[in-house]
């Protein structure tokens, strides 16, 4: 048995889906970056390895900002809480 209950885990998870589902309404983007450690690493499919929340930042804030109303899909995942779901194909943000 793990750290944290099974609860626990669900409740992070569903925390983090609304967190980023109002940082893609409000195109908030730096507030994304908060939602990692300082000491993240986050791989991208085309940017690449990028190490430390502010370069995370600085990434994330930079490409979402070239173009006036860029958004972050977020896709349900099996075994996912199902307090979260996909919008559709225009990638907009919704939580049932």
């Amino acid at each position: 048995m793990g750290h944290w209950s099974r609860g626990e885990i669900e409740r992070a998870f569903r925390d983090y889906s609304h967190a980023v589902v109002e940082i893609g309404r409000s195109s908030d983007w730096s507030r994304y970056a908060d939602l990692f450690t300082e000491d993240a690493v986050y791989l991208e499919h085309v940017y690449g390895e990028m190490h430390g929340r502010e370069r995370i930042r600085e990434w994330i804030t930079a490409t979402m900002s070239v173009f006036p109303g860029s958004e972050m899909p977020f896709y349900r995942r099996s075994g996912t809480p199902s307090t979260t779901t996909e919008a559709g194909s225009s990638g907009r943000f919704s939580t049932a």
